[in-house]
């Protein structure tokens, strides 16, 4: 039995709603095979802000968004290979610098794992990497970063740290219906010129592996999608792997 938390962000000034109920499905790690497809309401929502003062923007904006939860529990068969969880959203924010210019209705897959028996005999019995982070930032162009993707494991497995690929939506409508998420594998979203999901802010800036820690100089003014994934070793055996998504 496992507690999932899906945990979604939308721009405050947004026509939109969450979906209510939206789809997280269930598929096995080992053959990408659909297991279970999981209607689950809304739990609740929060608003999020952050109010910019002396920083180097000119006329700083305030950043708001709102925050849905999902919360629920899900009862699993054994698995020896494990499990993969996938849910989507159909809009990103319009207009990302670090995407090929002029695409058009794109949309994310967010995804996390449960170990399986052959990754670790005690892998089933597993608490997620758990981001820890602020969830709001903002960067000012061309200087200095610092910026934490930082992770707590309550199972004190090792994490490590890397960019990664942007998922786009999995199957391709349109609608303001949730519809559950294809099978993975999952495609990347289009990177332009120069940026790619080991280089979401250019060949300026990077992350310690050890710490999730993104630092160097920051690229022009817009707006980035960044993907970091954390991996969960225990025994050696890398178990896991969890993702966060921020744009």
């Amino acid at each position: 039995r496992y507690s999932v938390t899906l945990k979604l962000f939308m721009v405050c000034n947004s026509p939109r709603d969450f979906n209510n109920p939206t789809y997280v499905s269930f598929f096995n790690k080992g053959t990408n095979a659909r297991v279970r497809d999981v209607m689950v309401n809304l739990t609740r929502t929060e608003i999020i802000s952050l109010t910019l003062d002396g920083t180097c923007i000119t006329n700083p904006p305030t950043i708001c968004y709102r925050v849905g939860y999902y919360i629920f529990d899900v009862l699993l068969p054994s698995s020896s290979e494990g499990y993969l969880l996938s849910s989507q959203v159909i809009y990103r924010v319009d207009g990302m610098k670090n995407l090929v210019v002029g695409y058009d209705q794109l949309g994310a897959s967010y995804t996390a794992e449960i170990p399986g028996t052959a990754a670790s005999d005690c892998g089933p019995e597993n608490n997620s990497a758990k981001f820890s982070g602020d969830d709001l930032v903002v960067i000012c162009a061309d200087n200095e970063l610092s910026y934490s993707f930082a992770a707590y494991d309550a199972d004190g497995d090792q994490l490590t740290y890397s960019f990664c690929n942007a998922y786009r939506e999995s199957t391709g409508g349109f609608g303001q219906d949730a519809t559950p998420p294809g099978a993975p594998p999952y495609n990347s979203v289009p990177y332009g010129q120069g940026y790619s999901g080991s280089l979401p802010l250019g060949g300026n800036v990077t992350i310690d592996p050890s710490t999730g820690v993104l630092t160097g100089i920051a690229p022009a003014e817009g707006t980035y999608v960044i993907t970091v994934c954390v991996a969960e070793t225990r025994n050696n055996t890398v178990i896991a792997t969890q993702r966060k998504d921020i744009q």
